[in-house]
C-alpha cells in the first residue's frame, strides 16, 4: 500500500511539473500534411527537420519551424511556412475537440488473390502494406485540454489479414471469399474486435518533457522505404514514450508491448497476465547548428512475467549482458527471450534543398579475436534528397541504398537432441507481432526494415503535393535482391559462418515500379489508388522460378463531416 501510494504522489507531483509551462500537445504522425510539410519548409531553407521519432507533438514541430531561415524561402514558400505555423501554433489554452467520419470503398486486385498457386500467400505480398489499408469505416475523434493534454481515438471497420490469400475489398469484413467457400460475418468470419481500437493515444506535457501513451503508429528514421530500428510496419504498436525535448538535444524512451510472436492462443491481447514480449529503445538526438544531427539508438527487446522491468528504463543501462528469461541457450519456445539493437543517424542538410541521410546498425558484431560468437549481424542504409517547389507545390527527388547481413534481427540459439549435442539454429530476435484470433493471421513482421535481412536494394522516388490542386503522388522503383535468411526461413542454420556475405543461398531478384496517388476532388470525396509492377527472378529463393506480378487498388473515401 506504502508502494502504491508512493506512486500516486510522484504521478501528481510529475503531472504538476506539465502544467507549470503549458506547451501544444497534438500528436503528429510522419504522414501528416503538417509534418511532410515542416520537412520540406526545413530543408528547403537549409536546415534540418523535426525529429524522425513519430509521433512528434506540435510543440516538436514548432521547434523545427522555429529554425526555418526564411529568408531562404521564396514568397510561395513563406505563404505555406505561416499557414502551417498558425496551423501547428493554433491549438492555444482553451478547450477544443474534432471528429471525423470516414466511408471508404476499396477494392485489390493481383493475380492468384485466393493464393491457390503460391503467388500472393498472404497480405505482406501486396504492395500496399496492410497497416494503410483504409478501413470500411472510421470513426475518429480528439480532444484538446488546453495546452496540456490531448487525446484521441479510432474506431475502424476494418478487414483482417488472412492466413490464406489477399483481402478482396474493404468489405471483407462483412463477406470473404476463402478456401473454395464464403465466410460472413455471421458465420465464424471476421472478429472485428481483435482490430479496433488502432488508434487510442494521449499526450500530456509542457514545452520540455512530454508523455505519449496509447497505440499509435510509430517509428525511428527517415528512411523512405524503411528504417533499420523502428519501422512502421504494424496496424498499430502499443508504445509508452517519455521525451525531453529542446532544439539542441533531445531525449526519447519508447517502450512497445508486443503480445507474442508465436499467434499462440495461449497468449490473449486483451489479457494482462502470463509473460511479456516488450522493445524498449533509447534515443539521443544532437542538433549540430542547425544543419546536422547525430542520434544514438540503444534498443532491447525482453521476455519477461512484467513489461515493467524497470532496469531497461535506465538510459545508461548496459543491457549486453542480460540472459533470456530461461537462462539457457536451448530452443525452449520460438520468441526471442532477451537481446540487444544498436546504431547510429546522421542527417544533414548540405545545402538549401539537398539533404542526406545515414542509419548503421549493429545487432551482433564479431570482434578480430573472438572466433566462437554468434555472426556479424549489421545494417546500413543511406539516402539523398533534393527538394523541389513549382508554385504552390512541392516535390522530393529521393535515392536510397540498403544493405542487411543474412543474420540482422535473427539470433543464435541450440537445438538439442537425446544425447544432448547441440546444433546452433539461427530464430526470431527483432521479429514481433500480435497474436488475433483463430481466423486470422498473427500479424509478424521485423520491428525494423521491412525488407529484413539478407537484403540489398537501391531505390528512386519522389513525393509530390499539390495544395492547391489538393492532390499527392508517390512514386518508386526498386530493385533490391534477397537471400534466404529473411522472414520466411528464420531458423536456418548457419551456412559459412560470421561472415557470410549477402546474399546468402539462391538469391532472389526482383525489380517492381509502384506508384500511389490521391486527389480531393471536392470537400467531402477523395479518390486514391495505387499501381505495382513486379518481375521476380527465382521468386521467393526457388531456383528458376520467374513471375511477373502487376497489382493494383483503388478507393473513393466519403467525409461528410
Amino acid at each position: 500500500m506504502k508502494n502504491k501510494l508512493l506512486a500516486v504522489l510522484c504521478c501528481l507531483l510529475f503531472i504538476s511539473q506539465f502544467l507549470y509551462s503549458s506547451a501544444n500537445q497534438k500528436l503528429y504522425d510522419a504522414n501528416d500534411d503538417e509534418y511532410r510539410k515542416t520537412v520540406i519548409l526545413c530543408i528547403s531553407s537549409g536546415v534540418i527537420g523535426p525529429s524522425s521519432a513519430t509521433p512528434v507533438t506540435g510543440e516538436e514541430l514548432l521547434i523545427a519551424l522555429d529554425r526555418v531561415r526564411t529568408e531562404n524561402l521564396n514568397s510561395d514558400l513563406r505563404a505555406i511556412f505561416e499557414e502551417t505555423y498558425s496551423k501547428v501554433a493554433g491549438y492555444d489554452n482553451s478547450f477544443s475537440w474534432e471528429y471525423n467520419i470516414d466511408l471508404t470503398a476499396q477494392f485489390f486486385l493481383t493475380t492468384d488473390m485466393l493464393g491457390k498457386e503460391g503467388i500472393i500467400e498472404d497480405r505482406r505480398d501486396f504492395f500496399l502494406p496492410y497497416n494503410e489499408e483504409r478501413p470500411f469505416l472510421d470513426l475518429g475523434v480528439g480532444f484538446n485540454f488546453g495546452s496540456y493534454v490531448f487525446v484521441e481515438g479510432a474506431l475502424p471497420l476494418l478487414s483482417g489479414a488472412s492466413p490464406v490469400g489477399m483481402n478482396i475489398t474493404s468489405l471483407d469484413w462483412i463477406a470473404t471469399y476463402r478456401n473454395d467457400g464464403w465466410i460472413t460475418a455471421w458465420n465464424q468470419g471476421p472478429d472485428l474486435l481483435s482490430n479496433i481500437p488502432v488508434l487510442a493515444r494521449g499526450s500530456v506535457g509542457n514545452k520540455w518533457i512530454n508523455v505519449i501513451i496509447g497505440r499509435t503508429p510509430h517509428s525511428m528514421g527517415s528512411g523512405f522505404t524503411g528504417n533499420l530500428v523502428i519501422s512502421d510496419n504494424f496496424l498499430y504498436q502499443e508504445v509508452f514514450d517519455i521525451s525531453l525535448n529542446s532544439n539542441f538535444f533531445s531525449y526519447d524512451m519508447s517502450l512497445t508491448h508486443f503480445d507474442t510472436q508465436t499467434g499462440l492462443e495461449s497468449f490473449k491481447k486483451e489479457s494482462f497476465g502470463g509473460k511479456h514480449q516488450t522493445r524498449i529503445v533509447h534515443r539521443f538526438d544532437f542538433n549540430i547548428a542547425d544543419k546536422a544531427r547525430i542520434v544514438l539508438n540503444f534498443g532491447s527487446t525482453y521476455y519477461a512475467d512484467s513489461a515493467w522491468d524497470f532496469r531497461f528504463f535506465t538510459p545508461f543501462m548496459i543491457a549486453h549482458n542480460y540472459y533470456n528469461n530461461s537462462n539457457d541457450l536451448n530452443i525452449v519456445n520460438d520468441y526471442d527471450e532477451a537481446n540487444n539493437i544498436g546504431s547510429i543517424e546522421i542527417e544533414w542538410t548540405i545545402i538549401p534543398k539537398l539533404s542526406v541521410s545515414m542509419q548503421a546498425v549493429m545487432d551482433q558484431f564479431l570482434l578480430p579475436w573472438e572466433t566462437n560468437g554468434l555472426p556479424n549481424a549489421l545494417g546500413l542504409l543511406a539516402n539523398a534528397s533534393w527538394t523541389e517547389t513549382f508554385g504552390n507545390s512541392a516535390a522530393r527527388f529521393w535515392f536510397e541504398f540498403l544493405y542487411t547481413t543474412p543474420y540482422l534481427y535473427l539470433n543464435e540459439k541450440y537445438n538439442v537432441d537425446e544425447n544432448g549435442n547441440r546444433t546452433p539454429n539461427y530464430n526470431y530476435d527483432w521479429i514481433l507481432g500480435y497474436y488475433r484470433d483463430s481466423n486470422r493471421a498473427p500479424e509478424i513482421n521485423f520491428s525494423g526494415h521491412p525488407f529484413g535481412p539478407d537484403t540489398i536494394a537501391v531505390a528512386i522516388g519522389t513525393n509530390y503535393d499539390n495544395y492547391d490542386g489538393n492532390y499527392w503522388i508517390d512514386g518508386e522503383l526498386i530493385y533490391k535482391v534477397q537471400g534466404e535468411k529473411g522472414i520466411l526461413n528464420p531458423t536456418l542454420d548457419g551456412g559459412e559462418g560470421p561472415y557470410e556475405s549477402t546474399p546468402s543461398g539462391i538469391p532472389a531478384h526482383t525489380i517492381e515500379l509502384n506508384a500511389h496517388a490521391g486527389w480531393e476532388f471536392y470537400d467531402s470525396l477523395e479518390l486514391f489508388g495505387g499501381v505495382s509492377f513486379a518481375y521476380h527472378v527465382n521468386y521467393k529463393n526457388h531456383q528458376d522460378k520467374n513471375v511477373f506480378i502487376p497489382q493494383m487498388y483503388l478507393g473513393l473515401t466519403y467525409s461528410p463531416f
